[in-house]
Parts: C-alpha cells; sequence; structure tokens
C-alpha cells in the first residue's frame, strides 16, 4: 500500500509512514462477497429437493378396472343359447335324415333286404320283406327245417320307434325354441332320456327277435345294423347337449 501523504511505498501492516511519519489509515478491504453457488451445484440441489420433498395436496385415486361393456355381457350370456339351439337344430336334421337311411340289412341266401328308418316306424316294409320271405322258406324247406313264416321286423308299426321319433323331437324343439333356459333344459333332457331308452329297448328287442328267427331257420339269416340307426343314436346325443347348454345358460 501506499501513503496518503507523500505516496511512499509502505509494508502492509506499517502503521505509520517511514518517510513523514504520517499515520497510515487501515486500509479498508472490501466486503467479501458471498460465495454464488456454481450453477450445476444449483440445478443438482433442486432436483434433489424434488424428488425427496413429499408432494402437497392429496393424492390421486387409482383408476378403476375397466368393467366389462354391457354388450359384452349380453354376448357372453348368449352364446350357451345360441350353441343349444345349434344342436338342437342339427339333432333336428339328423332325425330328418335318419328316417331315410338304411337301418338294417337282412340277407337269406341271395336275398338281400335294406330297412330303411321309415320302413320301420311306420310299418310299411310289407313288400320288401316278400322276396326274403320266399327265398327263406325255400332253403329251409330244402335243408328239412321248419319252414319260416316271415324274417325278422314283421310288417307292423314300431311303437317303441314311434315313441324314439315323438320324444326326441318334443326334446329338440324345447331345447331349441324355448325363451326360459329352465324350460329348454328340461325339455331336452327329458326327450334325449326318453328317447334313448325307448331305441335301447327297440335294439334289444329287435335283437331277441332275430336270435328267435336264427333259431327257427338253421342260422340262415344275417343281420347288420346300418348308418341310419347309427345316425338316430348320434341325433338323440345331441337333443341330450343341447338341453344341457340350456341349462348352463344364466337366467
Amino acid at each position: 500500500m501506499f501513503c496518503t501523504q507523500c505516496a511512499a511505498r509502505l509494508d502492509d501492516d506499517a502503521r505509520f509512514c517511514f518517510a513523514c511519519g504520517a499515520a497510515v489509515e487501515s486500509d479498508p478491504r472490501p466486503a467479501a462477497h458471498p460465495q454464488q453457488p456454481s450453477p450445476l451445484r444449483a440445478a443438482t440441489s433442486l432436483t434433489l429437493s424434488l424428488f425427496s420433498a413429499p408432494a402437497a395436496g392429496p393424492q390421486p385415486a387409482p383408476a378403476p378396472a375397466p368393467q366389462p361393456s354391457a354388450e359384452r355381457q349380453q354376448e357372453s350370456a348368449t352364446q350357451p343359447a345360441g350353441a343349444a339351439r345349434a344342436l338342437s337344430f342339427v339333432s333336428l336334421g339328423l332325425l330328418a335324415m335318419a328316417l331315410f337311411l338304411p337301418w338294417m340289412e337282412i340277407s337269406c341266401g341271395g336275398a338281400r333286404v335294406e330297412l330303411q328308418g321309415h320302413h320301420m316306424v311306420l310299418g310299411t316294409a310289407g313288400e320288401k320283406l316278400l322276396p326274403l320271405t320266399g327265398e327263406l322258406e325255400q332253403m329251409a324247406a330244402s335243408m328239412g327245417g321248419r319252414p319260416a313264416t316271415a324274417p325278422p321286423m314283421r310288417a307292423q308299426p314300431s311303437l317303441l320307434l314311434l315313441l324314439w321319433l315323438l320324444a326326441a323331437i318334443i326334446g329338440a324343439l324345447g331345447a331349441g325354441l324355448s325363451e326360459s333356459p329352465g324350460a329348454g333344459a328340461g325339455l331336452g333332457s327329458i326327450g334325449s332320456i326318453f328317447g334313448g331308452i325307448a331305441l335301447a329297448a327297440f335294439y334289444l328287442t329287435t335283437q331277441a327277435q332275430i336270435s328267435r328267427e336264427l333259431i327257427g331257420a338253421m342260422g340262415m339269416i344275417q343281420v347288420r345294423w346300418m348308418l341310419g340307426f347309427w345316425v338316430g343314436v348320434v341325433a338323440t346325443l345331441l337333443v341330450g347337449a343341447a338341453g344341457y347348454l340350456r341349462q348352463s345358460e344364466p337366467g
């Protein structure tokens, strides 16, 4: 520093000027300015404060889970009914098909007769059984056996098949057309059960009749169940499946 009187150069800690002897005034140092934080440090502090400080105000409620729309609920509710109606109409088509498909093939010697479903239901197979009856009588007479009066499945309506057909049709229509799920399920199940019992009873009684005729004709008759019978079995099972689907339908 310098003396204010004679401008002599002085030491920093001098109290008097060595040249003129004037008292040296203390050098007023500028007030120290507070250290300003660097921009990087300020940004870091602001970021930490934002993450550490609790959010002010009430917390937002969590978003509710999406609920299925009314259209989707209605669509899921009508799926069993649609499947039941489809099965019932398929079973009706199979029932109609079974009536015109061959159910049984009866052969004796050179004669062979195929009996369709409507022949046995309505008992209209009389003319078709005539050639088989004649062949059976000739073969039995030539071999010394007793004459056979008629082959299996005499030409008369089968009450068991009529019951089967009526029960299956009522069950299919009830399961497919009833507005009430309970009524549709009941009609479909009852139709399938009664139809299945009638069809099984027809099969067993026919097999017993065939066995009696085979004993009398010395084994010359051959009988084979054909496609129409098994189509009728499948149609009866589908009626029961349609009733089960209506039972699982929400009310």
